[in-house]
């Protein structure tokens, strides 16, 4: 399999500068191949956890990601009885002069702890 060049890896990266200024806690830059019959095409995927949803928003505003619906996520964030995930994906023309750019923008909203009264 292919590696992914520091060069491409860095112009992935590169495409935040253009995002609007966030909090993020996590980037990671990942390649694949995508395969349609006998053809593969180079994927260079950029995963981004934002600190806040509001953070996470205006990165899947200014790129034009879709929204995934809850049910979509996995059982990775499908048991966390404390926090909502939001996650929003789609390909960003601009990520990369090589290869396809996926993007994932994630950020999970805490669900406020339920009061208890004392009697």
């Amino acid at each position: 399999m292919e590696r992914l060049n520091s060069h491409e890896a860095s112009w992935v990266a590169e495409l935040l500068i253009l995002l609007p200024e966030v909090e993020i806690l996590s980037v990671r830059v990942s390649y694949d191949r995508m395969y349609f019959g006998s053809d593969t095409v180079p994927v260079v995927t950029l995963d981004v956890h934002a600190r806040t949803l509001i953070d996470a928003e205006a990165l899947a505003s200014a790129l034009h990601l879709a929204k995934v619906a809850h049910d979509d996520l996995g059982p990775v964030h499908a048991n966390d009885p404390e926090r909502v995930w939001h996650t929003w994906t789609g390909w960003a023309h601009e990520g990369s002069r090589q290869a396809a750019c996926w993007v994932e923008v994630t950020a999970a909203e805490q669900i406020p702890a339920e009061d208890t009264v004392a009697a």
